[in-house]
């Protein structure tokens, strides 16, 4: 029986992140009342901006109303109302968690509603609350307590869909509304555009998700042109199947006394606030309309809070359905805390006796970004019937979302070759020319649009605002198997069962939801490459930026990204909704890609993908043989397995893009777009023939897949029959030895260390290639380099160093002394710590990080051979300099006071990678001011997940007391 961590204790939990849901939390804030919002997007205000809902049909009458509609019926942009609703809860102080949705209800002993099951990417958790308003548009929270509603209908619904800078359409069955202009920031300046609203009918069978999904995704290709800016992110409906009971018999909305009344959907504990209200469906119109339900969801805070009662005692969770798991097959997920790392004092029972039964498919296919897409594609051009699942609004990930719509580098064939074509050709006179031969330059909207037609053409399904919460585990044969997959969306929850999975999620969401190994920031490092999340311009399709780090397994610090980067942005039209993650969570896969096979151009039998680009590292590398020969901007081809797509230890499932297994100094030769696109077809078309020939996928005929991919021209045709090149020749190994000045010879050395040896010892006494081989051998401990490395260091003077670089980082990102010291540091001996300390010494408190983390690097390493209070007290004298500490922020208030508007500063990470570095190398060298371990306790809680989950590591590494236990 899983569990699920309590992670919060409130009085009012609202769900959806409505305008009107906001109005009632500042209200019960203002009443005392403690609250939390969660929202399934990541932002507030989605019954607004995500419909682009930017009018209403009278002045607001609050105070709330008035600063999101300024000029008394219109909103001027997306960013405006988020960054209104959002700043507001934090000036009050109300808690945010964005991307997350209702997934079940929390009981007390006597069946009493007791809180809610939340969920994310990252898992399920457990909120217990004394009351909840369901500001969802579906109201799923209420109909998971068990509410009743009314039937659907069989009659057809409307839906609309809104489209911002096109031509308006005369389309068959589709009543147009021109709602007016608005001005829209342009590359050229602001601009009144037109705002199209187009209704059809559509038949609904029911109020299923597949049903509602399918009638999107129609309204999608057919209202659709190749000018517009920007479209609704969803249809949006009036929900016709209302909380059951009696309906009043007119059109008006009742008095507040009434209303309140109508919104009770579980006695004394939940209320509904939005459409599915127990009103006529004329009365429910007229309480949707934005100023409306401002003024009612205010009202509704205000008396919640005053009727609102202790909260029950949670013992069991639920989500009662039709599915029931089979013997062995249990559902599972990675959350044990708020955060990674964090570990519940309370656990709730969660028996999953029964769920929603949503869908059973051949391939499921989570996350419809750069590899997702085309995972979906290849899997039903193969014949598997296939599901894709994408938490966004679009596809295709930081290639349009993410709006890096320009290819740097990548294998621009095969799969990508065909996207390339069809994105280009979705209209005449797209905005960017053919370069040469290859395409470089995509407009967002008609890649989206592209990425949806190849996955619907090939007769795949497609679900937007879904995400993947547990994955079905089944535990029948030696080693668990994926069976499928707990989807949450914004019309519910449920199971779906799946003969194969991709977890596209570029995450590795559901490996680490399997209990499968994954590597991330831990103890041993806090290198990752830097992200940013994209201001939007309309027209303006290419903005890449690199001013932050963000841990995508953790709420916390993603609702952190989302909130201060629409306060940096303030000026911007909105903000890109996808986090532009570099590095992310990876699998221990069955073979870890390295920079050693790519530097040597290794070659696999099981290769699914031919991969290129330059070393665009976005940060600093942490492998030794870039401390020898530094990355380059010179263009490095990769081949990349199949093994790395499959997690040790489990079956069913294949991991793409960028939480496939690989050195994270390896990825940015593999993470271009062109390369996930058709490494991701690759998967696709692995997991459907696998499920047609009935096997697993670790056992799929890979000579097949390498036949399909060269077919279609994502592999040369060398790949057929190709072998391992690993182990070298002694011959080949020689000549490295002999050469040592360029990354081909280093890293053969790095690769065969033994074989390489002896003729590194011998090349100390070569001038040419002397500090090369001491440097690879005192990186790897070989004590006959120090000599060498002590008459370097002694007649160098402190170089210039290297401060922290996200955006065009080329190059080294640590200095020729930092290197030296490192190797020594590796490989000296007692003598070597005072050494260190005189150097140490002469740096100011504004040095480079380079040299802080070279000096953190060789005293800890020093000290852990060689145990000495030297090292200790030299850091403690670093991290006591003026500037160097202090830099830790557990409050989003304190980041958006300091954050500046460069789309790709560096400062902010440069001031605490000093410090973490610093504390870190003191804590494990005997901390003996205790200033140390104080510094980490404060980034212990730091709202910026990476940095919190490496201090949190590093403290469970040297317990308290370990200090006294050194000296």
């Amino acid at each position: 029986m899983p569990d699920l961590p309590l992670i919060a204790n409130v009085d009012l939990l609202i769900v959806g992140g409505s305008a009107g849901g906001v109005a009632a939390a500042l209200a019960a804030k203002a009443a005392g009342r403690s609250v939390l919002i969660v929202a399934p997007r990541p932002y507030l205000g989605d019954d607004l901006a995500a419909y682009l809902r930017f009018w209403c049909a009278a002045p607001p009458t609050t105070d709330l109303g008035r600063a999101i509609f300024p000029d008394g019926r219109q909103a001027p942009s997306p960013l405006h109302i988020k960054l209104t609703l959002e700043q507001a809860c934090i000036a009050a102080g109300i808690d945010l968690l964005f991307n997350a949705f209702p997934a079940g209800v929390l009981r007390s002993d006597s069946g009493d509603l007791a809180g809610l099951v939340i969920a994310d990417r990252n898992g399920r958790r457990a909120v217990r609350a004394a009351a909840v308003i369901d500001a969802t548009h579906r109201a799923v929270a209420a109909r998971q307590a068990g509410a009743a509603f009314a039937p659907w209908p069989g009659t057809p619904v409307e839906f609309r869909r809104v489209v911002v800078g096109a031509p308006a359409l005369d389309l068959p069955g589709v009543r147009r509304e021109d709602l007016g202009t608005l001005q829209v920031p342009l590359e050229k300046g602001p601009q009144a555009m037109a705002v199209v609203a187009y209704h059809r009918a559509e038949s609904v069978a029911d109020g299923s998700v597949a049903e509602l999904q399918a009638a999107d995704i129609r309204l999608r290709r057919s209202i659709w042109h190749h000018q517009q800016l920007v479209a609704s992110e969803a249809s949006w409906f009036l929900p016709p199947d209302p909380l059951a009971g009696a309906v009043p018999d007119h059109d008006g909305l009742p008095a507040a006394a009434d209303l309140l009344s109508a919104l009770e959907a579980v006695p004394g504990r939940l209320w509904v606030l939005g459409g599915c209200a127990r009103l006529s469906r004329r009365a429910a119109a007229k309480l949707v309309d934005p100023a409306v339900l401002l003024a009612v969801g205010e009202d509704l805070g205000r008396r919640v809070a005053g009727l609102v009662r202790p909260a029950a005692i949670p013992i069991r969770a639920e989500l009662p359905g039709s599915w029931r798991p089979a013997p062995g097959q249990h559902l599972r997920s990675a959350a044990t805390g708020a955060r990674p790392g964090e570990t519940a004092t309370t656990w709730i029972a969660c028996p999953d006796e029964s769920l929603p039964d949503v869908a059973a498919v051949d391939v499921l296919v989570c996350g419809g970004g750069t590899g997702g897409a085309p995972a979906a594609t290849g899997a039903a051009r193969s014949g598997a019937s296939t599901l894709l699942i994408e938490h966004l609004h679009a596809l295709g990930g930081v290639g349009t979302l993410g709006q890096i719509t320009r290819y740097w580098y990548g294998n621009r064939v095969g799969y990508t070759r065909q996207l390339d074509e069809r994105t280009v050709a979705m209209g005449p006179d797209p905005r960017y020319a053919q370069q040469g031969k290859q395409f470089d330059w995509f407009q967002s909207e008609w890649k989206q649009q592209a990425h949806l037609l190849q996955v619907s053409d090939a007769g795949g399904e497609v679900w937007f605002g879904a995400s993947a919460v547990a994955v079905l585990i089944e535990s029948a044969g030696t080693t668990p198997r994926i069976a499928g997959a707990l989807v949450c969306h914004e019309y519910g929850c449920g199971v779906v069962t799946a003969s194969a999975v991709v977890d596209a999620s570029g995450n590795a969401d559901l490996a680490a939801a399997a209990g499968a190994p994954t590597v991330t920031t831990g103890a041993e490092h806090v290198a990752v490459q830097g992200t940013g999340l994209p201001p939007i311009r309309p027209g303006i399709d290419y903005t890449n930026s690199d001013h932050t780090f963000v841990d995508d397994t953790d709420a916390t610090d993603v609702t952190r990204a989302f909130v201060t980067a629409k306060r940096k942005f303030a000026t911007a039209w909105d903000l890109g909704q996808l986090i532009d993650s570099r590095q992310r969570r990876q699998i221990v896969g069955e073979y870890a890609l390295t920079p050693l096979d790519i530097l040597c151009d290794r070659t696999f039998p099981d290769a699914i993908c031919r991969a290129t680009s330059n070393f665009d590292t976005h940060g600093f590398t942490i492998h030794p043989v870039f401390a020898v020969v530094p990355p380059t901007k010179a263009a490095l081809w990769a081949w990349v397995p199949y093994r790395c797509l499959l997690p040790r230890g489990l079956d069913g499932l294949l991991v793409t893009g960028l939480g496939m297994s690989a050195h994270r100094d390896a990825l940015p030769v593999v993470r271009m777009q062109p390369d996930v696109q058709n490494t991701g077809f690759a998967a696709g078309v692995a997991a459907a023939l696998a499920v047609g020939a009935g096997r697993i996928v670790r056992e799929v005929d890979l000579d097949e897949v390498q036949r399909r991919l060269v077919a279609v021209g994502s592999l040369p045709a060398e790949v057929i029959g190709m072998s391992d090149s690993f182990p070298l020749s002694s011959a080949a190994i020689a000549a490295a030895v002999g050469d040592l000045k360029n990354h081909l010879s280093v890293a053969t050395c790095f690769a065969y260390p033994a074989a390489a040896h002896a003729g590194l010892i011998d090349a100390l006494a070569d001038p040419s290639r002397q500090e090369a081989a001491a440097l690879i051998l005192g990186l790897q401990g070989d004590s006959a380099a120090a000599p060498v490395l002590r008459q370097l260091i002694d007649a160098s003077p402190w170089d210039e160093g290297w401060n922290f670089t996200g955006m065009h980082q080329f190059g080294r990102s640590q200095s020729r002394l930092d290197a030296l010291l490192v190797a020594l540091g590796l490989c000296g001996d007692t003598s070597d710590l005072p050494r260190l300390a005189e150097r140490a010494g002469q740096l100011p408190a504004d040095t480079a990080f380079s040299h802080l983390r070279a000096v953190a690097a060789a005293g800890t390493a020093l000290h852990q051979r060689h145990p000495s209070a030297i090292a200790g007290h030299l850091l403690d004298q670093l991290l006591a300099l003026p500037g160097l500490s202090g830099h830790a922020r557990n409050r989003i208030a304190d980041l958006q006071a300091e954050q500046s508007a460069d789309i790709n500063d560096n400062l902010e990470r440069n001031r605490t990678l000093k410090e973490l570095h610093l504390a870190v190398a003191l804590v494990r060298c005997g901390d003996p001011s205790g200033r140390g371990r104080a510094v980490l306790e404060g980034y212990a809680r730091d709202l910026r997940g990476h940095y919190a989950r490496h201090a949190r590591a590093v403290l469970a590494e040297v317990p308290v007391g370990a200090r006294a236990r050194m000296h």
